[in-house]
């Protein structure tokens, strides 16, 4: 009972701390901390001026229930998209990539209970039968739009072809650089 009594007091004196303080001028120029906190505010012209960061918008949850989707696309070897009903989507962009993951394999999901959450494993097989993938980890799930997801999608996809021909081009180079030297050119 004393401290419950104790507890309760402290409170008490804690709330008339700020009551006092917040009636007292805050600076020399005798501004109150309410006038101060007003001047302080932000007008919609200035937000709108300044956005935040992408990534302070996103919408990025660590688990997604299994009943919140009904199908999954494979985008590339860095990539799924959760598609669940009407127009929401979830991408999840992959931490270390999945080397040999293709979008005509069948995902094998392992999961505990009823979700999905980051680095959860999976791997994937052939349709036609053959070696699955190794293991690969589950990133975070990116909530958005049907339309948001595809051109996400399709802009993972364009940077995962350029990796691959700026790959194709360096492999080539030294070949043609063997070839230009065998002719003798300079």
């Amino acid at each position: 009972m004393q401290t419950q009594t104790a507890h309760v007091a402290t409170l008490i004196a804690g709330v008339v701390a700020v009551a006092t303080l917040a009636g007292e001028p805050s600076s020399k120029d005798g501004e109150s901390r309410e006038d101060k906190a007003k001047s302080d505010e932000l007008t919609a012209e200035e937000v709108l001026a300044n956005p935040l960061d992408e990534q302070a918008y996103s919408n990025t949850k660590r688990c997604l229930g299994t009943s919140r989707y009904r199908r999954v696309e494979i985008i590339g070897n860095r990539a799924l998209v959760f598609h669940g009903y009407r127009r929401d989507a979830w991408l999840n962009v992959l931490p270390r990539g999945c080397p040999g993951l293709r979008p005509d394999m069948v995902l094998v999901l392992e999961q505990e209970g009823l979700r999905l959450c980051a680095l959860d494993r999976f791997s994937a097989l052939p349709r036609g039968g053959g070696m699955a993938t190794a293991f690969c980890s589950l990133g975070a799930f990116e909530h958005m739009t049907t339309e948001q997801a595809q051109v996400r999608s399709d802009a993972l996809l364009a940077a995962q072809r350029s990796r691959m021909a700026r790959r194709t081009l360096r492999s080539a180079a030294p070949e043609e650089n063997n070839a230009q030297e065998r002719q003798g050119a300079p």
